[in-house]
């Protein structure tokens, strides 16, 4: 089970790193700053009054800790709910 929550918790900063930088570069200045927030609820209020690069490198760190710690949490959570579960044959 630690495998797969450390797993989760890569994936899960990885992916959002990703997110971030697709917004960043895709999206015009105007826009960005405000996708990121939402990407990033409800922590993204600790910064949203930053601006350039202090936001984008905000949002990828505490935001990516932010989500790795929701997947691996989500992970985790599920793989106790189903190690109870008996399978088909009892």
């Amino acid at each position: 089970m630690q495998t797969k929550t450390r797993r989760a918790l890569i994936a899960g900063f990885v992916l959002h790193g990703l997110a971030v930088m697709w917004i960043w570069i895709r999206w015009d200045p105007g826009l960005r700053g405000t996708w990121l927030v939402w990407v990033d609820l409800p922590w993204s209020l600790l910064w949203v009054q930053l601006t350039g690069w202090k936001l984008i490198a905000s949002s990828l760190l505490l935001g990516g800790c932010w989500w790795a710690a929701l997947t691996a949490a989500l992970t985790l959570a599920v793989g106790r709910l189903t190690a109870g579960a008996k399978g088909p044959r009892g």
